[in-house]
């Protein structure tokens, strides 16, 4: 389906009603009762709110939630995972990681809204190499979008010339840079002494395999379930390879963003 026809199908939920709070900030209502705080396009956000809450995407391939007790959310963007997972499952424990300030910021609001407790947050970057900072592109009209590998969206810009126009694509892709320190999953697990993660989603924007390069091979023995976002066919190698080498079962899917290149691989232990 193009970019053009999924925003445009009946089955794509959009949001009912959009206040405006403060400072660009918007609360969004979704007819089922659901809201969050968004600082970037409605339109990308109701995208995020359909691949997570409606089609459930990064759970495509792994048991529910119920049983589980430890979820890590690398880029959490505004927290629609987060969220998601802990109304899935309200006693679980859920780290969730954002390098960019201002939409770390709304993440926040998220949580309190929905008074979540047992979210631990951080304002990093999750990637090989720890203590280091990073400089990342930031779109402040497509914040979801933002990362450290701006080439990697030229396919997404030609896709989205053609549904929306040069104009709009234009004015989506206006960008900014931010710096983040940088903080391994390694680390973060010895930071809180974790001794499990049962489900590991990972969507940062092209450095999914800098997270999981940052996961000593010990450390991947106590993470059972991983969603990963891939954007190029060499970065599903990539990705693909290290997860088979430390014995995942693997499987693939392409997602509402199939379009623009996206698609989730899911890895499984027994």
């Amino acid at each position: 389906m193009s970019l053009k026809n999924l925003f445009e199908s009946p089955d794509f939920v959009k949001s009912t009603e959009a206040k405006d709070i403060a400072s660009g900030v918007k609360l969004l209502t979704f007819r089922d009762g659901f809201q969050c705080y968004t600082h970037t396009s409605i339109l990308e956000t109701e995208l995020i709110y359909n691949e997570v809450f409606v089609k459930k995407e990064y759970f495509s391939h792994s048991p529910p939630l119920q049983g589980m007790h430890t979820v890590v959310d690398v880029g959490a963007n505004i927290g629609m995972f987060t969220l998601l997972s802990k109304r899935e499952n309200p006693n679980l424990t859920v780290y969730s990681f954002e390098p960019i300030q201002e939409t770390y910021e709304v993440l926040l609001r998220n949580i309190g809204l929905h008074g979540l407790k047992k979210v631990i947050t951080q304002n990093v970057a999750i990637g090989s190499s720890d203590g280091i900072e990073r400089t990342f592109t930031y779109y402040p009209n497509m914040a979801g979008n933002s990362t450290a590998n701006p080439a990697y969206k030229e396919y997404e810009k030609k896709v989205m010339n053609e549904a929306i126009g040069k104009e709009r694509t234009e004015r989506a892709f206006i960008s900014e840079t931010r710096r983040a320190k940088v903080k391994t999953l390694s680390a973060i697990i010895r930071e809180y002494q974790i001794s499990s993660i049962d489900f590991l989603k990972v969507d940062t924007e092209g450095d999914e395999c800098l997270v999981l390069n940052g996961i000593n091979d010990e450390d991947f023995t106590v993470i059972g379930h991983i969603a990963v976002e891939v954007h190029t066919d060499l970065l599903y190698k990539e990705v693909k390879s290290r997860l088979s080498q430390l014995g995942y079962t693997l499987s693939f899917d392409l997602g509402l963003s199939e379009s623009v290149g996206v698609g989730n691989l899911y890895a499984n232990r027994g």
